[in-house]
């Protein structure tokens, strides 16, 4: 099945990804850290930098 086809029947892509649990955290530009970028682009989050976000 291809992306198209999971999109029309409302597949969550996100749910689609898997990730290590290796935590190097990232810093979104949403301005939440994520443990590392791929839970990072799992949340739709496509920019980042290296490191836990500032408060």
């Amino acid at each position: 099945m291809d992306v198209q086809n999971l999109k029309t029947k409302n597949v969550n892509l996100k749910k689609l990804i898997a990730c290590t649990k290796e935590y190097m955290p990232v810093c979104g530009c949403d301005n939440n850290t994520y443990s590392n970028k791929c839970v990072a682009q799992s949340e739709g989050v496509n920019t980042w930098s290296i490191g836990t976000c500032n408060d």
